[in-house]
């Protein structure tokens, strides 16, 4: 099957929303990304990532309200989760006992990031608040920053890559503990 790199958003949600992978632009790198609940996408999306079962993967998030089923939300410092920045964060939240291992790796927590980028935020709306996020580059190599990079790394193992701009951002996200504590 080759790949076609996608120019029409509508065309590349609906191969998410049928289990597919999905590169898409995010802020700063493109991401490979699949529905947070589908075992088998995950699975894959990990294949194709060479990434081990006990790694934790990215939620991306249209609002922190859409991550309720995988973090515990009691106590959480939602305005500070929530607000813009220049530059993209990802949160280390406690992972809630319904998040699913493929989540969370096996770890305490789960990385949650909740994005501004527009085209970003629609397709983790219409995908019912969040997506399976991970940068769009093979083990060893550096993320691929457009669509052409990520067909050159994947080729047609993919189920799309929408051929649309990065947000801008210079580097990819922070991590950050709910301390405040900075990690990457």
């Amino acid at each position: 099957m080759a790949t076609p790199l996608l120019h029409d958003p509508v065309t590349a949600l609906r191969r998410l929303r049928t289990g597919g992978v999905v590169a898409l632009p995010t802020e700063a790198v493109f991401g490979l990304h699949c529905l947070p609940d589908d075992a088998t996408a995950v699975a894959r999306l990990r294949r194709l990532k060479k990434r081990p079962p006990n790694q934790g993967l990215i939620l991306v998030a249209d609002a922190l309200s859409s991550v309720t089923p995988w973090v515990r939300m009691r106590d959480l410092p939602r305005a500070r989760i929530e607000a813009r920045r220049l530059r993209p964060v990802t949160w280390l939240l406690p992972a809630s006992a319904d998040c699913p291992e493929w989540i969370h790796g096996g770890l305490p927590e789960v990385a949650v990031r909740i994005t501004h980028m527009p085209l970003l935020r629609a397709f983790c709306t219409a995908c019912g608040g969040a997506l399976i996020s991970t940068s769009a580059n093979r083990r060893g190599w550096p993320p691929a920053r457009d669509a052409h990079r990520v067909l050159a790394q994947f080729g047609d193992r993919l189920d799309g890559i929408l051929d649309a701009p990065t947000g801008g951002a210079a580097t990819v996200s922070e991590l950050r503990r709910l301390d405040g504590r900075v990690l990457r």
